[in-house]
């Protein structure tokens, strides 16, 4: 399984698991144009998306860092080893999920939101 997340070391960490590193994926790392990368601001500017407006919700969090993953790779950004987990997120992105992990609609991006990814953004 590939697990996909935002600032995953320190959940992971904070719950004493272990995951093999070839399968994950943090859009902490993805190599964003800017320096600045919490997921609050990703999710505005990349995905013109508000988050975090009160009460935490890590299952927003973990959708809107799939959203994150798969807006980079839409990007065109040079993937290094997330290319290699293309196939095998393909495959798993086509099983239907149970319907609390349904992801939220995919928000279209903005022309800086695509400059910001790199790429044409789709």
């Amino acid at each position: 399984r590939v697990l996909i997340g935002h600032g995953l070391s320190s959940d992971l960490s904070a719950l004493q698991l272990e995951h093999p590193k070839e399968r994950i994926i943090d859009t902490l790392h993805i190599p964003w144009r800017e320096e600045r990368r919490s997921l609050k601001y990703l999710a505005h500017v990349v995905l013109g998306e508000e988050i975090q407006q009160g009460t935490h919700s890590s299952i927003e969090d973990a959708r809107v860092a799939l959203r994150l993953f798969k807006q980079w790779q839409l990007s065109g950004i040079p993937k290094s080893r997330h290319e290699t987990l293309r196939v095998h997120l393909t495959h798993e992105a086509s099983r239907p999920l149970p319907e609390a992990s349904r992801p939220l609609p995919a928000s279209p991006l903005s022309p800086s939101a695509k400059a910001f990814c790199g790429g044409s953004g789709g």
